[in-house]
């Protein structure tokens, strides 16, 4: 079949970025939901022939290029930035309107890009918005988490370009690689660029020691920042990390090291932005871990686990947005009661954490009950179980128990308006619809016969698990009271410990200026009064001398003159 030139779903979010700051407010809040939409149909148009070519200095670049699961992931996107967008619809300034559809297009266009080097160009489109995004946050450590924020991925950006720039050189052709991992270190200079892609993805994905910088920039954005951001920065990672490096053995370790990571940082996190954030992180270790699988029921399970995360996070970040947004409290321990308040706000928590938590009907279920599939398939007793002890962290309580159950500790405070309820059904359609519906993403994935059914045996071992999740994690109450500050991650390092470094070393600057400034005035003191001494009226070489002394001190002058311009 020919191919076609289709319509990039990336460029109404790129217009209309870049359209919205010129219109009055009703326009502005019209394309802030229209363009997600038109996209949303492009998506929709779009076959496996679909091409967008662009030629540039005698090369051509496929801006536009369908690959396995860029359908799911597409739909996804336009989806989620709909209900960002209803999220925001009333309270989003222009500028966070503009920067989020920028921040969609490049995440889009990552999803869709045909060749590494359209690839690079929506990397750093995504990455220049989200730290724009960050940085009018309005939020007191909004600009320097920004700054953090472009310095990590600035590091990220430049092992992806070197990455890229190797592969190109080796192979000839921008196209997408396709490398599987063993265990042996890089030889090659193939090997290495391939090792350098991976880290670039690494940094998007907030992998430890890469991790930090997530936790740090999220919550420093608005609560519509933080819902736009959580959509497109590591999902559109986790989408390259498909289809570069499915199958590469180390991803394995690396996704359960996420898993567990994540799952403790965030039982420890008063902060509620920062603790969805390690949530976060822990769930995307399960689909890092499946990548590493490389089956196709693996590969099928982490489309629909991405997809079904990307609505049941919307849904948690957009509830802690509206609560803080209603309250004005960011910590959990400050919070409770919140369900006689805020009753749909707490329902959509509810569904958000219940979806975490993989409760059969939810698509997560599904997603996850493919990837214990496959990960049973290897026989690795080891990550099995580190698997199902990440698994059984309860991190899906935390935020409903501390903000729902007791007494309100917060004044009174209302729930959201309609159109903001209305963001919550969006984000729960994408939880819910793959669980209720297992057939609905199988269209748009390549192996769609790889799919999940309900059996007695695995609904009764998934609803087993979480009661004993459960039960742990109200045994271990006493131990997770909130505790006022914030707990810092590798951060620490450059948050902390670099401060007080550059603090010491311009202490110990400003001692020896001191000292020098102090050497110079003895030095400058000792040399005047000694020119004084010679020089003055009354000094030692313009005092009255006899005539003998004069000529002798002459004469040794022209001796001495003489000595030095001829020897």
């Amino acid at each position: 079949m020919d191919e076609i030139i289709s319509l990039p779903p990336f460029l109404p979010l790129f217009i209309g970025g870049f359209m919205l700051v010129f219109l009055p407010a009703s326009g502005q809040r019209t394309i802030l939901i229209a363009a997600p939409f038109i996209a949303l149909m492009a998506v929709f148009s779009m076959n496996a022939e679909s091409i967008f070519p662009l030629s540039i200095a005698g090369t051509t670049v496929q801006l536009l290029n369908t690959q396995e699961y860029s359908l799911v992931f597409g739909m996804a996107f336009c989806l989620a930035m709909i209900g960002a967008g209803l999220f925001g619809f009333h309270y989003a300034r222009p500028k966070e309107m503009a920067a989020s559809l920028i921040v969609a297009s490049g995440g889009v266009g990552i999803v869709f890009a045909g060749d590494l080097i359209s690839l690079f160009f929506f990397w750093e489109v995504l990455m220049c918005a989200s730290v724009y995004l960050i940085y009018i946050g309005n939020t007191k450590n909004s600009e320097f988490a920004a700054w953090r924020y472009l310095i990590m991925h600035l590091l990220g950006s430049t092992f992806l370009l070197a990455g890229i720039a190797g592969t190109i050189m080796d192979s000839g052709i921008a196209a997408f690689p396709a490398v599987q991992f063993g265990w042996s270190l890089p030889h090659t200079a193939t090997e290495w660029s391939a090792w350098l892609l991976l880290l670039g993805i690494m940094v998007n994905l907030a992998a430890p020691p890469f991790s930090a910088w997530l936790p740090d920039s999220y919550p420093a954005a608005s609560p519509f920042g933080m819902v736009v951001l959580s959509i497109f920065t590591t999902k559109s990672a986790l989408f390259v990390l498909m289809q570069i490096f499915a199958g590469s053995a180390p991803l394995i370790p690396i996704g359960l090291c996420m898993l567990l990571y994540g799952g403790i940082m965030a039982l420890m996190q008063n902060l509620l932005r920062r603790h969805l954030a390690y949530c976060m992180i822990a769930q995307l270790g399960v689909m890092v871990m499946a990548v590493g699988l490389g089956s196709e029921a693996a590969l099928a399970g982490t489309a629909i686990l991405a997809f079904c995360h990307i609505g049941y996070n919307g849904l948690l970040t957009s509830s802690a947005g509206s609560i803080i947004r209603q309250t004005g409290k960011f910590r959990m321990g400050d919070l409770g009661g919140l369900w006689r308040q805020m009753p749909v706000t707490s329902g959509a928590i509810v569904l958000g954490a219940l979806s975490m938590a993989a409760l059969p009907i939810t698509g997560a279920y599904i997603g996850k009950h493919l990837i214990s599939d496959a990960l049973s398939a290897i026989e690795q007793p080891l990550y099995l179980f580190l698997f199902i002890c990440g698994s059984s962290l309860a991190t899906y309580l935390m935020f409903p128990w501390f903000a729902l159950s007791g007494k309100s500790k917060t004044t009174k405070s209302t729930e959201v308006g309609l159109v903001m309820q209305f963001s919550y059904c969006i984000f729960a359609f994408m939880a819910l619809s793959p669980g209720l519906y297992p057939g609905s993403l199988t269209l748009l994935m390549p192996h769609h016969e790889a799919m999940a059914n309900y059996t007695l045996l695995s609904v009764f071992s998934q609803l087993l698990m979480i009661a004993f999740a459960s039960g742990g994690f109200f045994l271990m109450l006493p131990w997770l009271k909130r505790q006022k500050g914030i707990l810092l991650d590798m951060d620490w390092f450059y948050r902390v410990l670099i401060p007080h470094c550059l603090k010491l070393a311009n202490h110990f600057y400003t001692l020896a200026e001191a000292r020098a400034l102090k050497w110079w005035g003895h030095c400058f003191s000792w040399a005047k009064t000694y020119s004084l001494r010679l020089f003055s009226e009354s000094g030692t070489l313009t005092k009255p001398q006899p005539l003998s002394i004069n000529a002798a001190l002459t004469v040794t002058i022209l001796l001495v003159l003489l000595l030095v311009l001829y020897l």
